[in-house]
């Protein structure tokens, strides 16, 4: 989805930007979080998996399996489907 600014990129609004995405593997929908940008701090850029729980937001410890996830039966995702995204500066 698009978001309408008066700005050419979003990234300049943001102090943050986190990119949540759905992967289906086989019959199950499977979920992934990687933060794209965070001003002023460092931040880890892998890909992890979450799950939304009774407790609250999980967010798996390991990339591993994001990974997997990502990997799929067939190979790598990113070499299938995924687009490449700029990494917005600032």
């Amino acid at each position: 989805p698009e978001v309408a600014t008066r700005d050419e990129a979003p990234s300049p609004l943001a102090h943050a930007i986190v990119l949540l995405e759905y992967v289906t593997l086989g019959t199950e929908l499977r979920r992934v979080v990687s933060v794209i940008k965070q001003r002023e701090t460092s931040h880890l850029l892998t890909v992890r998996e979450f799950m939304l729980t009774s407790a609250g937001l999980k967010v798996d410890a390991s990339a591993a399996s994001a990974e997997a996830i990502l990997a799929g039966p067939e190979g790598p995702l990113s070499a299938r489907n995924r687009k490449q995204r700029p990494v917005p500066k600032g």
